[in-house]
């Protein structure tokens, strides 16, 4: 459903869309509503069948993902058929296909990544790195706080050469989960430092896939603008984003915050 050149300009939703809305908002309160009725009650079946209870592990917990994805086919069909987008069960079929179509370029990155984790096992190269980086860190007495920085250092590093998040961490993972592990430093705890390091370089790095976008909308002002020019402003977001995110790093440990239920970034 194409929108008219003045709805583009203003942004305004048409009426189908509206109805969409609508139907969208019900069909997602209707979910949360069972979910809630499964899992409120002292004698849900969402709860620990022992214990009755939700953390640290139930029913509920084990069902995120299934849930989750769940709920956003329920949204995305309520949608659909609200705003007269999906007229047939076939209509279903050719959207998740053309879904899926964007994610060819990850299950190759995936493919290879798997092959490499694969190599890393039989060789135990893992192992042998972890051991002796953790060996390594300690005879040099870097662990805690400051370990955890300069590992943000690093990821922002990698990240200005390679942007995909999910395939440095498919990489960095089975080498830096185990060897902060023996230094006391929880897996989501290294995912944490991680995310951060991952995240304030993609600015400024040159092979950004959105870099194209962000060129385009710069010439609209600046005709003669080039990738310099764009990674040049964009330098000190990524330099203040650093700082600040490193900042509320060092803030959450110090203050003991768990970074998610049941999860602290300590082992």
């Amino acid at each position: 459903m194409q929108l008219s050149p003045e709805e583009q300009e203003t942004g305004e939703l048409t009426p189908r869309e509206r109805r969409g809305l609508r139907v969208t908002a019900i069909a997602g309160l209707v979910f949360l509503a069972v979910v809630l009725l499964l899992t409120v009650p002292t004698n849900g079946i969402l709860r620990d069948p022992t214990t009755h209870t939700i953390l640290p592990s139930s029913p509920f917990m084990s069902s995120l993902v299934p849930m989750l994805f769940l709920l956003f086919l329920t949204l995305g069909l309520a949608f659909g058929y609200g705003s007269g987008t999906i007229k047939s069960t076939q209509d279903i079929g050719l959207f998740m296909s053309k879904g899926v179509s964007g994610l060819s370029g990850f299950i190759v990155v995936s493919f290879f990544a798997a092959q490499f984790i694969a190599f890393f096992q039989k060789a135990n190269l893992a192992t042998i790195l972890a051991v002796k980086g953790t060996s390594f860190l300690q005879s040099i007495h870097l662990t805690g706080i400051p370990l955890l920085l300069v590992f943000v250092a690093i990821c922002c590093f990698i990240n200005v050469f390679m942007v995909s998040s999910s395939a440095k961490w498919i990489i960095l993972a089975p080498i830096f989960v185990p060897m902060f592990a023996m230094l006391g430093i929880s897996p989501a705890g290294t995912l944490a430092a991680y995310r951060i390091g991952d995240s304030v370089t993609n600015i400024i790095s040159p092979l950004s896939p959105y870099l194209p976008f962000l060129l385009t909308m710069l010439r609209k002002y600046d005709k003669d603008s080039g990738i310099g020019t764009a990674l040049s402003l964009m330098l000190p977001y990524s330099i203040w984003f650093a700082v600040a995110w490193a900042i509320l790093l060092v803030v959450w440990v110090l203050l003991g915050i768990p970074l998610g239920p049941g999860t602290s970034i300590w082992m």
